[in-house]
């Protein structure tokens, strides 16, 4: 009886670990309240392939070089995100109309925040888990042929949107890993791969990605129910 409970308690302590600030974090800025997308048009009408920000638990943020408090999946408070453009102008709801190479003309696709030539944007999230990894998703829905898109977040975890990323029915996503401070804090940048050019993004998830030593507490937790259990029934 004594075992069975230490395992279960070994199991609920790593639970709960695991559970500690691990509620996903959604960034939608296609509605805003700046620019030509005021209406509060959504980024999955173009590409129905991507995540739907109708859903519930997405942050809507219009906050032009800007902070709002923000929340996670989960409905609880997860701090702060900051937004700051420097290098040039950042828009938003831009809008574009693209003809494929083929010939056929496809949606206007919305773009949610566009950055103007050598415009860069640097996303601060200040209420994270501490000293923890997330592994990040980008989202673009834009068609525009028009950018080439780095998003940024710990030395080494880049991820390259080009212009030819889009097709007429697909969205593009991808992801890059960032780490957060012992104060929970961790940034993004997105902006343009090389001079010249310019940058955009829909929104972005940020999953935080469980570390191994809590995984290792809930197999052992695990081997060590089913051992006992099997010398019970021999």
């Amino acid at each position: 009886m004594k075992v069975t409970l230490l395992v279960l308690a070994t199991m609920m302590g790593a639970l709960a670990l695991a559970d500690t600030a691990s509620a996903t974090i959604l960034i939608d800025f296609t509605r805003n309240d700046y620019g030509d997308n005021s209406g509060g048009a959504v980024w999955d009408n173009v590409d129905p392939k991507l995540p739907n920000p109708e859903d519930t638990g997405w942050n809507l943020f219009s906050k032009k070089n800007g902070t709002a408090a923000i929340v996670d999946s989960d409905g609880n408070a997860a701090g702060n995100l900051t937004e700051s453009v420097s290098g040039g102008a950042g828009h938003w709801g831009e809008t574009f109309h693209e003809t494929p190479p083929g010939g056929i003309p496809q949606a206007t696709a919305l773009v949610a925040r566009y950055f103007s030539v050598d415009a860069t944007a640097t996303y601060t999230f200040d209420g994270l888990a501490a000293d923890s990894l997330y592994q990040v998703t980008a989202y673009a829905a834009a068609n525009d042929m028009c950018c080439i898109t780095e998003y940024e977040g710990d030395a080494g975890s880049t991820l390259f949107q080009s212009q030819y990323d889009y097709s007429d029915d697909d969205g593009f996503s991808g992801t890059f890993n960032v780490t957060s401070d012992s104060s929970g804090v961790a940034s993004i940048t997105v902006g343009p791969a090389s001079v010249g050019v310019s940058a955009l993004v829909n929104g972005l998830r940020l999953e935080i990605v469980p570390e191994p030593s809590t995984l290792g507490l809930l197999g052992l937790g695990s081997m060590m129910l089913i051992r006992r259990r099997t010398r019970k029934s021999a």
